[in-house]
């Protein structure tokens, strides 16, 4: 993802069905070109972002996204 002044930024895939582990099972590593950047000013702590979609088929995994603004 995108990771710089002060904003660093991680992306995990688990399977639908999740572990009973605190760990992630496995690590997606999006393509270049699906980097985002945020302009703009944002006090530091924890943030948590929601993402709705509609899909046309069944979900095979659960995506979470975490970022930090320092």
């Amino acid at each position: 993802m995108y990771s710089g002044a002060g904003i660093s930024a991680s992306f995990m895939q688990w399977p639908e069905h999740m572990p009973r582990a605190d760990q992630a099972i496995a690590t997606f590593q999006p393509e270049p070109a699906t980097t985002f950047r945020i302009d703009v000013d944002l006090p530091s702590g924890i943030y948590s972002l929601v993402v709705y979609a509609t899909l046309e088929q069944p979900v095979g995994v659960f995506y979470a996204l975490s970022f930090t603004v320092e």
